[in-house]
Order: C-alpha cells, then sequence, then structure tokens
C-alpha cells in the first residue's frame, strides 16, 4: 500500500532513525538541565524562561533534524554527507516501488509540523501556567539577605546568618512567595556577593535576576533583641515596605524572626487587595479571617469562633473586631455589640481612616442613625472598590438604611458580574438579589426579570425565583407568570 511504501522509504533513508534518536536526546537533556538548574543558578543566573525556550527549540529543530536526514545521508566508509538524488530509477529496476518526491515530503512533514507546533503551543502554556503558584500574588522573585548585627557583639553574628534562612523557608513552605532558589539551598552567600560589589540597580537585578529583596538589622535593647526589616527594590533600592518592630528574648531571637515571617508573608499574601492599604496583617491572622468572612453567610457561630481567634492572635486588627459587631447583630445579640463598641471606643486613636469609618458605622447603626451609618460604610467602599465583599455590603445597605434602589444600582455597577463565581462566592447570590430588587423599584421590570432568569439559570435559588416572578406580575403578564413557574417546578433548589 501506498503508506506502507512511505514508512519503507523513510526506513530507508533513516529518517525513522534519525527522528528516534533526535527525540531520546532532546527528552534527556531538558530532563537533565530542569535536575541541575537550581545549582547552578548561583553560579550562572539561569532565568526562568530558560526551560522554556529550551523545550520550544527543541520543538522547532525537530523537522529540521528530518528533513536533512531525508536530503542527505552519511556514507561512512568516504568520511563524507553528501545530498541524495532525488532522481528515480528505472520501473523496472524498483518493481512495486514507487519513489518519494518532494510533493510527498511536503505531504508527510506538514501534518507533523502543525501537530509540533501545537505540542510547542500546549507545551509554552503548561510551564508557564506552572510558574505561578497563587494567581493574586505577582510573580516578582523574592530574596532575603543577611540581616545587619548591630549588636556589637561578634557572637551574635549567627543570627544574622540564619534570619535568612528561617525566613526563607518559611515563606518557601507556604508556597505564595517565588522565592530564589539559592536563597534555601545555598544561603545567601551569592546575592549577598553580587550586592556587596554592584548594590543596587540594573547589574545587581540583571545578575542575580531577583526582583526584590528582603534586608533587615537588629540590635538589643535591655535583655530583647530589637529586629527591624524593610522589602525593597533590587534594581531601585526604593523601599516597597517597612516591616513593624519585633523584639524576642535574646536566648529565644526565633520567636521575632517567626514574627517578623508571618508579617512578610501576610504582606505577599494582601499587597494586591486594596481592602487593605498599607495596613497589612499578619499570614495567619489572615488566613483565619478569610475562613471568617466566607463562613459570615454559612455558620455564624463558627464564623465567629475564627473572628475570635484573629483577635486572640493579634489585637490590633480591628476589622476581626468589626466582623464579631457583625455576627453580634446578625444573633441579635445586642448587650454583646454594646460591650464591644465601648471597648473599641477606648482604642479610636489605634485606628486608621478606614477602620475609624466601619467603627462609626457601627455606632451610627446602633444609635438608628441609618443615613449616617450608610455614608460611614460607603467611605470605606469608595477607598476600595474593588473588594467583592464591601461592595455587597454597601449595595444591601443602600436599599436597607437608605432606601435607595440608585445608590445601590450605581454601588453595584462598580464590580463587573462578569467577575461573579456563584460556585465560589457565598454572598454573591445577594449581591444578586439586591440588584434585581434595585431594578424592581425602579420599574426597570423586563430588565429585573431577563436579569433574574440569566442568573437562575445555575446555580437555581428559589429568591432569585421570587423576584422574577415578582418582576413579571408588575409587567401584567399572566400567562408569561404561569409558563415560568411551570419551568420552576422541575428544577431542584
Amino acid at each position: 500500500m501506498k503508506l506502507q511504501r512511505i514508512i519503507s522509504e523513510l526506513r530507508t533513508r533513516g529518517v525513522i532513525k534519525v527522528a528516534s534518536i533526535y527525540a531520546v536526546t532532546a527528552a534527556t537533556i531538558i530532563q537533565v538541565l530542569i535536575a541541575v538548574a537550581p545549582i547552578i543558578r548561583p553560579i550562572i543566573p539561569i532565568s526562568d524562561n530558560f526551560l522554556t525556550v529550551c523545550v520550544v527549540l527543541s520543538f522547532i529543530f525537530f523537522p529540521v533534524a528530518v528533513y536533512l536526514s531525508w536530503k542527505y545521508e552519511i556514507v561512512p566508509e568516504e568520511k563524507m554527507v553528501r545530498f541524495r538524488t532525488e532522481e528515480p530509477p528505472p520501473k523496472e529496476e524498483l518493481p512495486g516501488k514507487v519513489p518519494v518526491g518532494n510533493l510527498q515530503l511536503v505531504k508527510i512533514l506538514g501534518p507533523i509540523i502543525l501537530g509540533i507546533t501545537f505540542l510547542t503551543w500546549i507545551s509554552v502554556q503548561w510551564l508557564s501556567s506552572g510558574s505561578s503558584q497563587i494567581d493574586k500574588i505577582k510573580k516578582e522573585k523574592l530574596a532575603v539577605l543577611e540581616f545587619e548585627n548591630e549588636t556589637g557583639d561578634p557572637e551574635l553574628d549567627y543570627i544574622g546568618r540564619m534570619a535568612p534562612l528561617f525566613i526563607s523557608q518559611s515563606l518557601a513552605k507556604s508556597g505564595s512567595v517565588n522565592l530564589q532558589a539559592s536563597t534555601i539551598q545555598m544561603g545567601e552567600d551569592y546575592i549577598q556577593v553580587l550586592m556587596g560589589k554592584f548594590g543596587f540597580g540594573p547589574d545587581l537585578y540583571r545578575q542575580s535576576g531577583v526582583d526584590n529583596l528582603i534586608i533587615g538589622r537588629y540590635f538589643t535593647l535591655g535583655d530583647s533583641l530589637i529586629i527591624l526589616s524593610q522589602i525593597v527594590e533590587s534594581i531601585t533600592g526604593n523601599v516597597l515596605l517597612t516591616f513593624d518592630q519585633h523584639s524576642a528574648p535574646l536566648d529565644v531571637p526565633w520567636k521575632g524572626i517567626e514574627d517578623l515571617s508571618q508579617q512578610i508573608l501576610g504582606y505577599w499574601l494582601t499587597r494586591d487587595n486594596p481592602m487593605f492599604n498599607s495596613d497589612f496583617p499578619r499570614a495567619d491572622v489572615y488566613k483565619e479571617y478569610s475562613k471568617a468572612t466566607s463562613l459570615i453567610e454559612k455558620d455564624y457561630r463558627l464564623a465567629l469562633v475564627h473572628a475570635r481567634q484573629c483577635i486572640n492572635m493579634d489585637s490590633t486588627f480591628f476589622r476581626a473586631f468589626f466582623l464579631e459587631l457583625l455576627i453580634h447583630r446578625r444573633l441579635a445579640q445586642f448587650s454583646q455589640v454594646d460591650s464591644l463598641l465601648a471597648v473599641l471606643s477606648t482604642r479610636e486613636f489605634e485606628m486608621n481612616e478606614d477602620e475609624k469609618n466601619m467603627f462609626y458605622h457601627f455606632k451610627s447603626y446602633t444609635r438608628g442613625n441609618n443615613k449616617m451609618a450608610f455614608e460611614y460604610y460607603k467611605n470605606v467602599f469608595e477607598r476600595s472598590p474593588g473588594d467583592l465583599y464591601l461592595n455587597i455590603r454597601a449595595s444591601i445597605l443602600a436599599l436597607n438604611l437608605v432606601n435607595s434602589p440608585q445608590q445601590a444600582l450605581k454601588i453595584i455597577k462598580k464590580y463587573e458580574d462578569a467577575e461573579l463565581d456563584y460556585n465560589d462566592c457565598s454572598y454573591c447570590l445577594d449581591r444578586s438579589n439586591v440588584h434585581i430588587t434595585a431594578l424592581i423599584d425602579l420599574g426597570k421590570y423586563k430588565k429585573a426579570f431577563s436579569l433574574a432568569k440569566k442568573i437562575n439559570s445555575e446555580p437555581s435559588d428559589i429568591s432569585i425565583a421570587l423576584l422574577a416572578i415578582r418582576a413579571l406580575v408588575r409587567l401584567g403578564d399572566a400567562a408569561l407568570v404561569e409558563r415560568y413557574i411551570e419551568e420552576q417546578k422541575h428544577k431542584r433548589f
């Protein structure tokens, strides 16, 4: 058959052998590079894209190798490579064989090249997606430098050398920071030498491949060790963040370093969240707070447990107090609300602008001043318009506190519906409920019904279905109401 003749010709010309050897060799080289890259990176700076480029080049040169093996042949006895003749021998000399020319070659290599191009694209996508561990965190690479000993005691130099290793391991275990490999495997000697040679600037950035550096110093104050640290950009030396001062007993210095590690990780977890602005929580506190907010519409009492755990871990994290206030209000525990407001009144001087607005919101709400309570909450939302939870709460309050569907719609439009994930957001349906209700209140019944029908396709929610029926009733279309109710009978809510 024709296919068998083509395969026979490929075997005769050694194309199959060349392709097999090429594939095995390329795969072996890639695996070796993956294995040795972390080891040689401190000596020879290697970009994260290096392996991607190697894979892409191996695919690109594969058809080149196949083409050369087709067009040329190696003659060992003559120790030379020569061009194959394309002139076919007389048919009588090759009974039953049809030589494969350039047209057949195109037909063979064309699909192979297209397939390799597709595989190259898949490989690049796979490699690039694997390099990002958490989508909310940018891909900047971080390294921790040796901390400077300002105690005047050489015996405490070990703290400066061990601090970067301790912090690096803590950050690496979290899986949330793109940490320079040499930080963990070979200490900071390599980057430290570059820092001493170049200082901050393009040379340091180019040679180290590191975007940001954590630098620090420590000194003694009585029997305590005081630790100060900053994150700086390697290319400019600009300070991104100065961390809080941490202290620990001289005989247990790791306690202060552990606290610093949690604050550094907290910065990386929340720095793109406008809700926190420049007041970044500790990582362990933020994780507890996230658990509490995710449970707020599912289990108030369990959410309260996590909110209180936040307060126990960091009594200056006022957002946990406000979450506790909200839960007490939902549970109609007004005596606890009054007690907690009294405690917060004594600490108002410690709060930043957003925290004060939240405090005044709850205080006004408790006193029955709904308009003032809404204005304070709106102040918080307008400083962080990208925060979905604040968007939902502000839109709900616009309806419930000041009865303003116009305000509710204005707030809702600041966050795109396309970005909502109803399967991963316990309160997204609350936002949709407010959206539809506001449209109905403004007499936009058709738009309200269209939105309700779209939202209620998946997942099904009885409250959204009832709002859709309400919009249809307002439209006065009895037949459409009956048809819609009949459709909903077969759904599981």
